[in-house]
């Protein structure tokens, strides 16, 4: 069974959340989901919906690279696994100016998903029909061995998510970082890193999908 859990940015009445990223190159949008190193960005400046809005550590777009904290920063910069993470500090129309983000790029994509004990839909791609992903994934399975004790990854298969180790699980936990968990053995079950923040939890199931 993996020890691997997804993780996900939560934007309930109150919290920080953002809807563009303005001055970034065209070219950078598209590599998102590569894994490979950003260059010649541009000067990136995040556009929240609200400026006074509460901070959290993990801050995730429609379609957009996330944005993490200094605090979330620090943290997985100090990780073994740290070089296969580019952050990019951004600019941001948030109104208490002494907060800072940055952009986080997942360095090269694992191919570590289990398609035998996985449960999900079995797709075809439209360029070509010998090839397949996976859609309305419900139960995810990584082989552990192709890993190769990575903290935080994206899968080859499905790059949109991000997945860390349960050593980062306990690293969240234990300095309270603000963000969803969400277990890969049940996409259903999510985990609160802040047990005083409830709403928290409960974005998290109504925005699995």
């Amino acid at each position: 069974m993996s020890n691997f859990i997804r993780i996900q940015s939560y934007h309930t009445d109150g919290h920080l959340y953002y809807t563009a990223i303005e001055n970034i190159d065209n070219d950078a949008k598209k590599l998102e989901f590569e894994g490979v190193v950003l260059e010649n960005i541009g000067d990136p400046t995040l556009k929240f919906r609200s400026k006074n809005a509460k901070v959290t550590d993990y801050i995730m777009g429609i379609g957009h690279f996330p944005i993490v904290s200094t605090r979330f920063k620090d943290i997985l910069s100090s990780l073994p696994d740290s070089k296969y993470i580019q952050f990019i500090k951004c600019k941001s129309n948030y109104a208490k100016q002494k907060e800072e983000f940055w952009i986080m790029n997942i360095l090269e994509l694992v191919d570590c998903f289990d398609w035998e004990k996985s449960e999900y839909i079995k797709e075809t791609k439209y360029i070509n029909p010998n090839e397949f992903w996976p859609d309305a994934i419900t139960r995810v399975e990584m082989i552990d061995e192709k890993t190769n004790g990575r903290n935080i990854f994206r899968v080859l298969d499905f790059p949109t998510y991000i997945f860390i180790s349960k050593h980062l699980e306990g690293i969240i936990l234990e300095q309270k970082i603000k963000l969803t968990l969400v277990r890969t053995q049940d996409l259903t079950q999510v985990v609160d890193a802040d047990p005083n923040d409830p709403t928290l939890a409960k974005w998290g199931h109504e925005n699995l999908d």
